[in-house]
């Protein structure tokens, strides 16, 4: 949950949408819900990472925000060089 709270921070959205309202029932992909369910992450696979580096380095959240700033997903753009079209 923690890693999913500083993702947020810095991207806006969480990995895991809403941010405290979790379904561990719908959290592994290896073990998907139901098929009327959907998986709740986002990208379960970089949650899953994301947690275990976080577990590993001693739950520190220094490294943990270090890592997400000089991913390559907080480096992109939030600018779009074209004309929206909204998808009907």
């Amino acid at each position: 949950m923690t890693v999913n709270l500083i993702w947020s921070r810095f991207m806006t959205v969480g990995i895991v949408e809403p941010l405290f309202d979790w379904d561990l029932d719908r959290q592994d992909p290896r073990n998907p819900p139901p098929s009327t369910w959907s998986l709740q992450p986002s990208h379960p696979e970089l949650l899953e990472a994301l947690s275990r580096y976080f577990v590993s380095s001693n739950y520190d959240l220094r490294l943990l925000m270090r890592d997400i700033c000089r991913s390559k997903a907080y480096q992109l753009s939030s600018r779009f060089e074209g004309e929206y079209k909204a998808r009907v």
